[in-house]
């Protein structure tokens, strides 16, 4: 499956089946997961499906990444998602901070403005910007 193939199929599914159940933990997951493996398939693409090392891969997914604030976000997003407590450290400045445990819930209209966040953090046009 190549880069449009993926976002076409995978990515704007997922969000779009979301976006019709706001409420669903699942389709949420599912919706950041996938936009935040986009870079990965732009990097694949850009290096012509080539066989190559993990960390090469990563290396050009980061790069991708860090050209677009959005994909920085989602990404952000979707380690959040799996219980990583996020604390940006004191030297850098961050957009946002967000910290998710799961030991603790937030009130439901709290928890709702963070996946909101994270949506319109993970707006699908930069990634398809650069594949057009």
């Amino acid at each position: 499956m190549d880069t449009s193939e993926f976002f076409n199929t995978v990515v704007k599914r997922n969000y779009q089946e979301f976006t019709r159940n706001p409420d669903d933990f699942r389709s949420l997951w599912n919706a950041i997961i996938s936009m935040n493996t986009v870079p990965e398939y732009m990097a694949l693409d850009r290096h012509g499906y080539a066989a190559m090392s993990r960390d090469a891969l990563a290396q050009t997914a980061n790069q991708i990444r860090n050209k677009h604030q959005s994909l920085i976000d989602v990404k952000f997003c979707a380690e959040t998602l799996k219980h990583v407590r996020k604390i940006p450290p004191k030297n850098k400045q961050g957009s946002f901070t967000i910290t998710v445990s799961s030991k603790r819930r937030p009130q439901e209209s709290e928890q709702d403005d963070k996946w909101s966040f994270c949506l319109t953090a993970g707006t699908l046009c930069p990634a398809n910007q650069e594949r057009q």
